[in-house]
């Protein structure tokens, strides 16, 4: 069993919790979408040919419901738990779940078409080049275009594009990826007032992608997750420390660091990194973990700077960091001067 984001079956938009809602004759609990659906919630499961009635009755505005004609609307049914306003996947053998019946007035064939039809999108539509492409090519096209800013706002009509991002991040020696996760951040920032639900849903996925328990390994999680709370600090800032605490793991390392360094740029107060611990990440193997180290001693101030960055500055391994939309050749020395200038 599993508890999802609860979305409206004919349009894919997040749906409001619905409310006690008092009818000419009852009081039902009901909502209505964007897209001119209506839903009413059974909480118990075991009274949807009423939930069905009632929500008919709030489609049409009529009760005379028995003379309309069935092939004048459609209808779709989901699994709904309204004390968590969340829609369940599957019953579990222990788990009480309402539902929620959904009716949208219109042919069937009408209701599927807007159902499955390419959302209007914004700023993408000026550019020619993507008229026709499906969603996944419109995000690597202006990736490639270093357009993040229009990632973020086709995020606001296809939450996919957070499933693409991702899949394009996997290679950290490649300028896409970069682009990727720098995009991330511009979808947080448009959904943050819409969906925000969506957000923090690919929050706790991310972290979960880091943990033992996922299986898998969220190479760009670090980074990924520092451009999320960069977006909405006030926000997203609870989970600060949660990500820092993934330096432990070295694979994680420089992707803490680089989150902290992104963070950093906005709100340092939050930074928990103190003066032993950029001390043991300045002597850290990995010449990427020492360069972004400079980087973030930079932003902050702490006990133990100085000669933290004085040491760095003696340091000539070499590195790749990403800036302006492109990776760029450094070394860990001159990110150290620069962090002292």
């Amino acid at each position: 069993m599993s508890k999802l984001t609860p979305e409206c079956p004919f349009c894919g938009r997040y749906i409001s919790k619905p409310v006690p809602t008092r009818t000419e004759f009852v009081e039902i609990i009901s909502g209505k979408c964007e897209c001119g659906a209506v839903y009413v919630c059974d909480p118990t499961g075991h009274n949807v040919g009423e939930a069905y009635g009632d929500a008919m009755v709030l489609a049409t505005g009529d009760w005379n419901i028995g003379e309309l004609a069935s092939d004048s609307y459609d209808m779709k049914e989901m699994s709904y738990d309204l004390k968590s306003h969340c829609r369940i996947s599957a019953k579990g053998l222990n788990m009480k779940a309402g539902g929620l019946i959904f009716i949208k007035m219109g042919r069937p064939d009408e209701c599927a078409k807007v159902e499955n039809q390419v959302p209007e999108r914004g700023d993408e539509q000026e550019d020619p080049a993507v008229a026709g492409m499906k969603l996944k090519d419109q995000v690597r096209y202006f990736l490639e275009n270093g357009r993040p800013e229009v990632v973020g706002k086709l995020a606001l009509k296809d939450k996919n594009v957070i499933k693409w991002l991702t899949s394009f991040s996997y290679d950290k020696e490649d300028t896409l990826t970069w682009r990727a996760i720098d995009a991330m951040g511009h979808v947080a920032r448009e959904l943050r007032t819409t969906r925000l639900d969506v957000v923090r849903e690919t929050v706790r996925k991310l972290l979960w992608s880091m943990s033992d328990e996922s299986g898998g390994i969220g190479w760009s999680a670090p980074e990924i997750l520092g451009e999320i709370i960069r977006s909405d600090p006030d926000e997203f800032g609870d989970i600060v420390p949660i990500l820092w605490s993934n330096r432990e793991e070295p694979s994680f390392r420089p992707g803490a660091v680089w989150a902290m360094v992104r963070v950093a740029g906005v709100r340092p107060d939050l930074i928990p990194a103190g003066s032993d611990e950029l001390k043991d990440l300045a002597n850290d193997p990995n010449a990427t973990v020492r360069g972004y180290t400079a980087l973030l001693a930079g932003k902050l101030t702490f006990q133990g700077k100085e000669g933290i960055l004085k040491k760095l500055c003696k340091d000539l391994s070499g590195l790749r960091i990403y800036s302006s939309g492109t990776l760029i050749e450094t070394t860990v020395a001159e990110l150290a001067r620069e962090a002292i200038k």
